[in-house]
């Protein structure tokens, strides 16, 4: 058992001369499991940190963006990452990476890198400060309760996380006072368990878009009758806007994430997420709070989520290769 930046991450066995293809192996520790299934936002996040390693030499080294597509679930135990250059241009490069367990493909992504720092002197326009958003957190992560963790994840001592008063109280008006444009939404500040000498990595910010509760676990319990759905992801995609780890200024294990949660139907739901930084970790007061600090932070990235609603009883389909797993350790 170990913290993110340490379980997720990847060691290369083969290089091949021919394509310039590279396979990594990992292993996914049942803490980083909802239940019996490795958590996904953990699968792309091993996915980022081989890709990461790939280009670490690369004149593209940082990651701008990822599509991926959940084909069958991750279980605990050792599975392999098989990334293949598709192109290298002057501003991106493509990448085609590959999540296989016990010779099954599990999950496919594409991947784009660029350098930021070239892309910074670039001749595009960026949007002036002064019509840029705010933070959408309004309140500050040293002023924010702590909140109950999630009741699924096996991983609950690795992170702490303290939900936006204010969005679970928009969210019980609408009830109250009928529809809006905006629909339902969601926020808090998530922060994970790590040493302090440890930099956060862009390998980092899948678990964070993962983290979030669904739309289904918003609505009143009289609503939803207390029953309880397993959501597995179908798909993820995710738009880096920086370089990681953040300057010193902001918190280094902390993230502010922000969701907005319009639809569920027919068991599918989706999520559109803003990741931010954050100005201090959970309850770290040091002085005075500065009234300007929204106006100082960075968006980190955007994403969009697509999953489905399962009874939780289908994670039993994968009890036999969990025993599997178990059994094999045992034999170690």
């Amino acid at each position: 058992m170990a913290p993110l930046s340490e379980a997720n991450k990847m060691f290369c066995l083969t290089h091949d001369s021919v394509d310039g293809s590279k396979i990594y192996e990992g292993f996914a520790d049942p803490e980083w499991a909802v239940k019996l299934v490795t958590y996904g936002g953990f699968s792309l996040s091993a996915i980022l940190d081989a890709a990461l390693q790939f280009q670490s030499e690369a004149t593209h080294p940082d990651p701008i963006h990822l599509s991926s597509h959940f084909l069958r679930a991750v279980t605990p135990g050792v599975f392999q990452v098989r990334i293949r250059p598709i192109r290298a241009g002057k501003q991106f490069a493509n990448l085609m990476a590959e999540l296989w367990q016990k010779e099954r493909l599990k999950i496919t992504c594409q991947l784009v890198f660029t350098n930021f720092d070239v892309l910074s002197k670039s001749r595009g326009p960026t949007l002036p400060k002064a019509f840029s958003p705010l933070h959408p957190l309004p309140t500050h992560p040293s002023q924010t309760p702590i909140s109950d963790r999630l009741w699924a994840p096996n991983f609950h001592k690795r992170y702490s996380w303290a939900k936006e008063p204010s969005t679970v109280e928009r969210n019980s008006l609408i009830r109250k006072e009928g529809r809006t444009p905006e629909g339902m939404t969601w926020g808090a500040w998530v922060e994970l368990h790590e040493k302090p000498e440890v930099s956060m990595s862009a390998s980092w910010i899948p678990f964070f878009v993962d983290m979030t509760e669904t739309t289904w676990e918003l609505l009143p319990k009289d609503v939803t009758g207390g029953v309880r759905w397993w959501p597995p992801s179908i798909s993820i995609v995710i738009e880096f806007k920086c370089r990681l780890p953040l300057p010193s200024q902001y918190a280094p294990h902390t993230l502010g994430v922000f969701t907005w949660k319009r639809h569920l139907k027919n068991g599918l739901w989706n999520d559109s997420s803003e990741i931010w930084s954050a100005p201090s970790a959970l309850g770290d007061v040091d002085g005075e709070v500065d009234e300007q600090w929204k106006g100082e932070m960075v968006c980190v990235a955007v994403a969009t989520q697509v999953a489905s609603m399962e009874p939780v009883d289908v994670q039993t389909r994968y009890k036999d290769q969990v025993d599997g797993f178990h059994v094999e350790q045992a034999k170690l």
